[in-house]
């Protein structure tokens, strides 16, 4: 489900580049944008602020938060109570 929120790649370039490790298919994350995070769950920016980026895995990356899938998986499976 993930997978489907990440954006295909947006020219040949990319799609080359991609292809040349891998198939396209193949490849997860480990890390996605606070805006990815809030699609995934379903909450808005504020909300994931407010109340979840606490309680997941949150590295910077120059100005960018990026949020570690594994931690937001295990944070839906909290939330769900699996």
């Amino acid at each position: 489900m993930l997978s489907q929120l990440i954006r295909e790649p947006s020219n040949r370039e990319e799609r080359r580049t991609l292809a040349a490790h891998g198939r396209l298919e193949e490849l997860q994350p480990r890390l996605v944008s606070i805006s990815i995070a809030c699609r995934f769950l379903g909450v808005s920016r504020s909300y994931f602020y407010e109340k979840f980026l606490k309680r997941v895995k949150a590295v910077r990356v120059g100005r960018r938060v990026l949020v570690d899938v594994a931690s937001l998986n295990a944070l839906a499976d909290e939330l769900i109570g699996v």
